[in-house]
């Protein structure tokens, strides 16, 4: 998976199971914080439809967490004010770059929780397409 893909999964995925993941790489190995959650500003930059340059939007609130793993260090950030998810985004990297045992188990989560969001956005869609309304002008012959 990109790693876009996997950024967007992880920040849409329920918490309760982030952190059954993180309890599962914590219970084999030492998880070591190195700068706990905090929250900052960055600015938001988008890109131009039109001119394609780029374009920043505001300043956005985000939480951002290290922690290392056996010298191996994971960066967590979080939109908002959310100090777990930030903490489990970055066990989760850490444990993804320092090919942890559990590196198969994570996978294979993160393969269903995208698998769930994509079930959960085609119905979605499905709901909004139902309110889609059709005009027709009337054209004089």
């Amino acid at each position: 998976m990109e790693n876009d893909g996997l950024v967007l999964t992880l920040s849409k995925t329920d918490l309760k199971l982030l952190y059954e993941v993180v309890a599962e790489v914590s219970a084999v190995s030492q998880v070591t914080v190195v700068k706990p959650a905090n929250t900052s500003l960055v600015m938001m930059g988008i890109k131009d439809s039109v001119q394609e340059v780029p374009f920043y939007l505001g300043e956005v609130l985000i939480t951002q967490c290290a922690v290392s793993i056996n010298e191996i260090y994971g960066y967590g950030f979080a939109m908002g004010d959310d100090p777990e998810r930030a903490y489990c985004l970055a066990v989760i990297e850490a444990a993804l770059q320092s090919e942890h045992p559990e590196i198969a188990m994570i996978s294979e989560f993160i393969k269903r929780q995208a698998e769930v969001l994509r079930h959960e956005k085609i119905l979605d869609y499905a709901a909004v397409s139902q309110t889609r309304v059709q005009f027709d002008s009337m054209q004089e012959a």
